[in-house]
């Protein structure tokens, strides 16, 4: 199945993450990983036809590349635009970190 017919056509791994409104970005970590964000990323390494090495690697990736993200804009903080979505977008990232990390085996599980 291509990922155009899934639905992720453009998408990113950020898509597969926990669906957060600005005001829900304090603690997602706390929460226990949700069945349809696991589907999600099941979908999604389906749709770009992830190898059984790249599935494997993934799962320890996801929480990396969200607190990569937000070193990036911490550390670009002092210069527009990263000031503003740093302000805006830090704890989101931060937040999306730590549930990713906390739901590793989840993610591991779904891919398997």
């Amino acid at each position: 199945m291509g990922a155009d017919r899934l639905g992720l056509h453009g998408a990113g791994v950020d898509d597969v993450g926990p669906r957060l409104h600005r005001a829900d970005r304090g603690g997602p970590a706390r929460r226990p990983a949700d069945r349809g964000v696991a589907a999600r990323l099941r979908a999604f390494t389906d749709g770009y036809g992830l190898d059984e090495r790249q599935r494997a690697e993934l799962p320890d990736a996801l929480g990396r590349r969200a607190r990569a993200m937000h070193g990036f804009l911490r550390t670009n903080a002092p210069v527009q635009p990263w000031s503003r979505i740093w302000r805006e977008d830090g704890p989101y990232w931060l937040a999306t970190a730590d549930y990713l990390d906390a739901h590793e085996d989840a993610w591991r599980t779904a891919l398997d």
